[in-house]
């Protein structure tokens, strides 16, 4: 006779594996029979068994008895009632957050595990490296130089002839540099040198104070860059390293050596520096430079910009170091986390190399796309173009698929120099760009000064809050010339071309009138003067001003088109800076009110009959593809690297789908809800829960940690997660608590998050059967992943988890798991079987 003991199962997540395990541990403890019923769908679970427990598909509610028979049963109806009455209520506790450890700093499971070191800084240019160190020394003062002076005149002719011999080898750089960035910024260190307040000074130094040539150059490189450093813009204090740099290049002219002085790299190298000047980082053999890590240059230092556009990984900020990065001893560089491992160990080196296997397998299955134009898969047609800085910018744009340049900023041309561009230099740029473009459009924004872009050699006056001053089209008026000039210029270059022009931060059709007014002045110069021009050119406003927003049938009667400048838009939409990383979090473009501005734009607009584009950082977006499209954007303009990714999500959805969302979207009360509203499109988008893709065969992963990371970067690939790392680690903090090995050589990992897209089913078999666990009774060969959703309420995971461990238990579904080599076969089997 048996005994028996009662409840209602309360767990609301169901029976899934870690309570399983722990009720299974408390019954193994007796020799009794024990057996687990389900009232609710009559199954039964043998209780020692963790498969035949969540077999039992038990959820909250359901009513369950407990029967035990045998020699114990007596002691063992106390301890497990007690066990079911005061501890297994508790064993279904959520696991710890996981959002805490995603993006920049994050560690991955099998990193930490490895018993590598490792320390954080700030991924700057992404990508990983492994080489060997190479310690770069702090640039200064050459030997030999002294700091008075025994004869001025030789000093003052020293300097001249170090000023020239400088200028004339970045001359020389310039025109042999193939790549557009490195032009740039040689560019700008001419201007440096150039730069006749800063010899002015110098000489000051040497006739008027007794210094040496020397001397002076570095003490008003030392003025400046204090100066600099004082600055409220980041990209004025960046700036610092380049004065150094011209100083460095001038000293060691004047001491007799070589004017660009270089590291010596031989193998496979990570230099690591405080600082690494631009013609330091341009010195380097880039045969052998495979990362770099600085201690101190952010995001916007000339240095990281070269890195950018080499595709160096570069991490920054990583202060302590020195004294830890011996030179010669190997180091990975992770420019995509932000982490940088001295010596890692070979398991660590095997992570890496399954990361850069699965972004080049995203890279080469988005690169088909560059040619396509951008369009939904109903046709609706949305112009795919680039943002770009330069002609030499637009042109590689071009080559990656551009359909056009739908932001031309031309600040570059103005900035880093002692005076504005001249009318000439600019034409020659603009037409460079408009000639390759040939029928496409190239939409030139016009300058765009001020708010944290200042030009010295204008003056302007200092403001409290300069981005709520004068910047942009606010100080056209009172630089006319200067103005007109770039009107002229691309008139001028117009005649080669389809050419618009568009101007920044308009608030009031009043602005607008000032400035037709001045292309106007500048198209009667031109008549006078008889010069080829276009008098037809379009002319278009950014929408960054909300006052704006609220004027579009006003601005139309003045403009041909719109262009969305959602990065300052939201700015003061929401009149938060940007720059502040206190608020800025609070600028989420998927904010149902900001949705609604955008979608108010875009109906004024059209109602008026101009088209409308967006290229704020957003365009660049592929999750936030159907709610651009929803929108009902013509054009959509973002950096060139992102265009072949938002066409190939483009072309996945279907436009009457994406109207339906942003319709939803509209009425959600916050961003988490349309965030959410958007995974569960994607999920009924994505189709089934197991697709071919999904199923990977022979497998030479060589351990836990790399199957989790496989059957994840499976999952990433195939779209079917957001961010791969954090559900990786939803996955690692199951296996914490319990083995996820089901026995008879499988394994089953699971987890629930909120990255998790589409419910998905991965499988996974070995070449080489592997132990899961130490506690396993079989190595494992077959891993089968479920990764679902995070949605209160949901009990999809426990109903396919106990599913498959019911099918699990049976000896002829697992062979034909095992056999099955042909993965459609495979895909259709486990389907049918799960029913999913």
């Amino acid at each position: 006779m048996s005994l028996e003991f009662t409840f209602t199962f309360p767990l609301p997540n169901g029976l899934h594996a870690r309570p399983a395990s722990l009720l299974r541990d408390e019954a193994v403890r007796f020799s009794c029979a024990t057996v687990l019923h389900n009232g609710r769908n009559g199954l039964h679970a043998n209780v020692k068994s963790l498969l035949s427990l969540v077999s039992a598909d038990f959820r909250l509610g359901d009513p369950a008895r407990l029967t035990m028979e045998g020699a114990d049963e007596g002691l063992a109806l106390p301890a497990l009632e007690a066990f079911l009455r005061d501890e297994f209520p508790g064993c279904d506790s959520p696991l710890p957050e996981v959002a805490a450890t995603r993006g920049v700093g994050f560690v991955p499971r099998l990193i930490a595990a490895s018993g590598a070191a490792f320390y954080r800084g700030r991924p700057v240019s992404p990508g990983f490296a492994v080489g060997a160190v190479v310690v770069a020394d702090m640039p200064g003062l050459p030997e030999g130089c002294p700091g008075l002076a025994t004869d001025a005149v030789a000093e003052g002719v020293a300097l001249e002839a170090a000023i020239a011999a400088v200028t004339g080898e970045l001359h020389a750089s310039m025109t042999s540099a193939k790549n557009t960035v490195e032009r740039e910024v040689l560019k700008a260190h001419l201007a440096v040198a150039k730069d006749p307040e800063f010899a002015g000074k110098a000489r000051d130094r040497i006739f008027k104070e007794g210094r040496s040539a020397a001397a002076a150059v570095q003490e008003i490189a030392q003025v400046y860059s204090e100066i600099l450093r004082a600055s409220e813009s980041v990209y004025l204090r960046e700036r610092v390293l380049d004065i150094k740099d011209v100083a460095g290049r001038l000293l060691r002219q004047l001491s007799g050596e070589p004017i660009v002085a270089g590291l010596t790299l031989e193998a496979p190298a990570v230099v690591m520096a405080t600082l690494l000047t631009p013609s330091e980082f341009l010195a380097l053999d880039r045969r052998f430079l495979r990362g770099l890590v600085l201690s101190e240059g952010g995001t916007t230092s000339h240095t990281v910009i070269l890195a950018r556009a080499f595709g160096i990984p570069c991490v920054s900020g990583v202060k302590e170091l020195h004294g830890v990065l011996k030179p010669g001893i190997t180091v990975l560089v992770d420019a995509r986390r932000g982490l940088v491992i001295p010596e890692p160990p070979a398991t660590v080196r095997r992570y890496y190399d399954l990361d850069e296997r699965r972004y080049a397998e995203r890279a080469g299955r988005v690169a088909g796309f560059a040619a396509k134009t951008g369009a939904t898969a109903d046709g609706r047609r949305i112009e795919i173009a680039a943002n770009v800085s330069s002609a030499a910018e637009a042109e590689a744009a071009f080559g990656k698929g551009a359909e056009g340049i739908g932001l031309f900023r031309t600040e570059m041309l103005f900035m880093d120099r002692p005076a504005a561009p001249s009318e000439e230099e600019q034409v020659a740029e603009y037409r460079r760009a408009v000639t390759v473009a040939g029928s496409r459009p190239v939409i030139i924004r016009s300058l765009d000064i001020g708010g944290d872009k200042p030009l010295p050699y204008l003056n302007l006056p200092k403001e409290d809050n300069p981005f709520l001053g004068c910047r942009a089209v606010r100080f056209y008026g009172a630089h006319k010339p200067m103005i007109k000039t770039q009107f002229r210029a691309i008139l001028r270059a117009a005649t080669d071309g389809n050419v618009k022009l568009m101007v920044p931060m308009i608030g009031h059709v009043d602005e607008v009138r000032v400035v037709k007014a001045l292309m106007e002045e500048a198209r009667a110069e031109l008549v006078a003067e008889q010069l080829a021009f276009n008098p037809d050119v379009a002319l278009g406003v950014m929408l960054e001003v909300p006052s704006a927003a609220f004027a579009i049938p006003e601005l139309a009667r003045e403009v041909s088109f719109f262009s969305i400048g959602t990065n300052d838009l939201a700015q003061y939409f929401f009149a938060m800076d940007r720059g502040n990383p206190a608020v800025a979090d609070g600028m989420d473009p998927l904010n149902s009110s900001f949705l609604r501005l955008l979608k108010k734009i875009t109906d004024d607009a059209h109602a008026a009959g101009r088209p409308v584009g967006l290229c704020g950082e957003i365009a660049g977006r592929p999750d936030l593809a159907p709610l651009l499209v929803g929108l009902g954007l013509d054009e959509l303009s973002m950096a060139a690297p992102l265009m072949s990714g938002m066409k190939a999500a483009i072309h996945g959805l279907k436009a009457s789908d994406c109207d339906r969302i942003v319709a939803q979207s509209l009425l959600k009360p916050d961003a988490a809800e349309v965030r959410a509203l958007l995974r569960e499109t994607a999920a009924t988008v994505s189709g089934d829960m197991l697709h071919p893709e999904l199923i990977m065969l022979e497998s030479e992963a060589a351990s836990r940690g790399e199957v989790i990371k496989e059957l994840t970067d499976r999952l990433w690939l195939a779209g079917r997660v957001g961010d791969a790392d954090v559900v990786e680690e939803a996955l690692w903090r199951r296996e914490d608590t319990y083995s996820t090995g089901m026995g008879f050589g499988v394994a089953v990992p699971h987890c629930k998050s909120p990255e998790v897209i589409v419910n998905s089913v991965a499988v996974l078999k070995m070449k080489t059967p592997i132990v899961w666990n130490p506690s396993d009774s079989a190595p494992v060969g077959l891993v089968i992943l479920l990764a679902m959703r995070d949605i209160n309420g949901a009990d999809t995971h426990m109903a396919v988890f106990s599913k498959l461990a019911r099918k699990l238990m049976h000896e002829e579904f697992r062979d034909r798991l095992r056999d099955e080599s042909d993965v459609k076969a495979l895909t259709v089997f486990i389907r049918e079987s799960l029913n999913v």
